[in-house]
């Protein structure tokens, strides 16, 4: 059904990310001493034939738009503060950020262990700490995908699933008789013994 809702093609879709994306990072660059940008695959960019993706996990438009703001903004010495984190072929990456580790993934990879979003996204993160993986320790696990907001403390750790930015799925309410509001997540991480790693969680 997507095929007749979208506004825009693939290309100018990838266009008006890539521009945002680079234009936002100019315009925060100055006030900041150290920018990191991290990037993770998500479904969504996934190249599919007949709805079934089929070629490298790595190979996604949703990290593809971020390699290209990296190239660009790389041929300005003043963006030299900026530093790119983006997997090669994994969905998820972990970032140490003043001793709080901070892991990312989608989540369309969380497939199993309840009928709610938050169910699963602790089902696998279980199985990660199980094999051992650096996602197996992080303390805040931070997702998409389902599209709504959610924050949820499990033991010692914390994890936040960001709602969408566009307006809702019409797929979702009609089916669900639920919607979910859209925004922008935004949190500061903070690193303190016997406390929530996180603070001042707004949606924007």
């Amino acid at each position: 059904m997507q095929n007749f809702s979208v506004e825009i093609d693939q290309r100018r879709q990838e266009m008006v990310a890539r521009r945002i994306l680079i234009k936002l990072l100019m315009e925060w660059a100055p006030h900041f001493d150290k920018i990191v940008v991290a990037a993770i695959p998500g479904n969504h960019g996934e190249n599919r034939k007949g709805g079934k993706a089929y070629t490298t996990f790595g190979d996604n438009i949703d990290v593809a738009v971020f390699d290209q703001a990296q190239e660009a903004l790389s041929m300005n010495k003043a963006f030299d503060h900026i530093t790119f984190v983006i997997p090669n072929n994994e969905l998820w990456l972990t970032l140490d950020i003043d001793g709080v580790i901070v892991g990312i993934a989608h989540g369309h990879q969380f497939r199993t262990g309840g009928r709610y979003s938050h169910q699963k996204a602790v089902s696998w993160l279980s199985g990660q700490a199980f094999g051992k993986t650096d996602m197996g320790d992080v303390d805040i696990l931070l997702s998409g995908h389902f599209h709504h907001l959610f924050v949820i403390n499990e033991g010692q750790r914390t994890l936040m699933q960001a709602p969408s930015v566009d307006g809702g799925s019409e797929w979702f309410e009609n089916i669900s008789g639920k919607n979910s509001f859209s925004g922008t997540l935004t949190f500061t991480i903070k690193n303190k013994e016997n406390k929530l790693p996180w603070d001042n969680l707004q949606v924007l």
